[in-house]
């Protein structure tokens, strides 16, 4: 039997992670797994996947990660990193420790940097929003999120339209015959 709920939560991925939050939870973890959640981040990969790249599946050259077997063995994907962030990656692969441990450190940092709950997963999805909110195209973030549907990816859309409905508004709203707000002089 499940259990009636009012309101229906939302998925996990429309509570976004904030830049801070992630940096502060970082700084917390131990020094040599720091690459390990950066990477996560910047390739939009969860633990598996993360756990799956190796030292061969680097391009430093070109700054090219090979994502072996992205939700399945049968589907790869190759991720390009801004050179600036390359540094993270070459130190954060192949993971030292195990998917478990390293999701017991994660939570454990966050838990010190009082961040609230952030799944390990959940830096995957940081990946898109942050991708979302520079204003990179669906289609360019479908394919680095290695979604098969662009339908998947516009959940990272949701929060770069409703801001920029409430600029939309704002912007045609406060003409020069606007009051200021309660409050304001």
């Amino acid at each position: 039997v499940v259990p009636f709920r009012a309101v229906p939560p939302l998925p996990r991925h429309k509570n976004p992670v904030s830049p801070q939050a992630f940096w502060r939870a970082v700084k917390e973890a131990s020094e040599p797994l720091r690459p390990c959640f950066v990477t996560m981040a910047v390739l939009g990969v969860g633990p598996g996947e993360y756990g799956r790249i190796q030292p061969d599946n680097l391009d430093a050259e070109q700054h090219l990660v090979h994502v072996p077997g992205t939700k399945n063995r049968y589907r790869n994907r190759d991720v390009k990193v801004d050179e600036r962030l390359w540094g993270w990656i070459a130190a954060g692969i192949p993971a030292p420790i195990g998917e478990q441990m390293l999701r017991r450190h994660w939570n454990a940092a966050c838990e010190a940097a009082k961040v609230g709950r952030m799944r390990l997963y959940d830096l995957r999805h940081l990946s898109g929003q942050l991708a979302s909110a520079a204003g990179v195209p669906v289609q360019d973030i479908s394919a680095h999120m290695g979604h098969s549907k662009i339908s998947t990816t516009m959940d990272y859309l949701e929060g770069r339209r409703i801001t920029a409905a409430a600029k939309g508004i704002a912007d045609t709203l406060l003409i020069d015959d606007a009051l200021l707000p309660p409050g304001q002089v």
